[in-house]
């Protein structure tokens, strides 16, 4: 058996939690790169989600800010 089949609640807590961080997360740096910076380049996106601790999902934010970035 798998731990998550042993620990099913402890999994499902833990998997809302992280849920809950990253959406904070993602508004967080949304609002840094909104206000700070015009363009996005994927190194200094990565850069930035890497002192904001999203690492994984780099990739999605740039495509959800470049929607808010005028040139």
């Amino acid at each position: 058996m798998t731990y998550i089949q042993k620990h099913p609640a402890k999994c499902a807590q833990r998997k809302t939690e992280v849920s809950k961080q990253m959406r904070l997360q993602t508004t967080k740096f949304s609002q840094i790169i909104y206000h700070h910076i015009k363009f996005v380049d994927e190194n200094v996106f990565y850069v930035l989600s890497n002192q904001c601790g999203i690492l994984s999902s780099f990739r999605f934010l740039i495509a959800f800010t470049n929607l808010f970035i005028k040139e």
